[in-house]
């Protein structure tokens, strides 16, 4: 398999914060945020599996005699102990290389539940907005009525006048 998709932030949600600090994120932005993450770590998971067992260690026979360079076939012909050494310098690489794997997951996952919780307040945000919305509705209906009411009073006061 390819190496993995490498994550970058694709829409500036600071940016957009800032300059519309009421209005909700773009759904349709983070969507494609989480997508993009999702991606990475799916891609980081299937190259780890490929490499590494669920107890951690090295597949067995993933390091085989064909993958190692010129200079380290060549030690291992020379003695026994410098293959043994030579095999545990490969093994050694590979758990590092799978180590930075796990951890660029992990970063990729931590990204993502970043986002998330700023969907969440975004979502809080736009409730607010909402209730807000409702409160000036309702205030505005009420002063509605009340100027209706005005308005049938004077209505009455004209008649009154107007028959004395």
């Amino acid at each position: 398999m390819a190496s993995p998709t490498t994550y970058a932030l694709s829409y500036d949600f600071t940016a957009f914060q800032t300059a519309s600090p009421t209005t909700p994120l773009p759904a349709d932005k983070l969507e494609i945020e989480f997508n993009n993450l999702q991606q990475t770590t799916d891609e980081i998971i299937t190259n780890l599996d490929l490499i590494q067992r669920a107890d951690g260690a090295l597949h067995n026979a993933i390091v085989t005699y064909d993958s190692l360079d010129a200079n380290m076939k060549a030690q291992l012909s020379a003695t026994d102990a410098a293959a043994t050494i030579a095999a545990c310098v490969a093994a050694q690489g590979a758990a590092e290389t799978a180590q930075g794997l796990a951890e660029t997951a992990q970063g990729a996952a931590e990204t993502a539940q970043g986002l998330a919780e700023t969907a969440q307040g975004a979502a809080e945000t736009a409730q607010g907005l909402a209730e807000t919305a409702q409160g000036a509705a309702e205030t505005a209906q009420g002063l509605a009525e009340t100027a209706q009411g005005a308005a049938e009073t004077a209505q009455g006061l004209a008649e009154t006048a107007q028959g004395a």
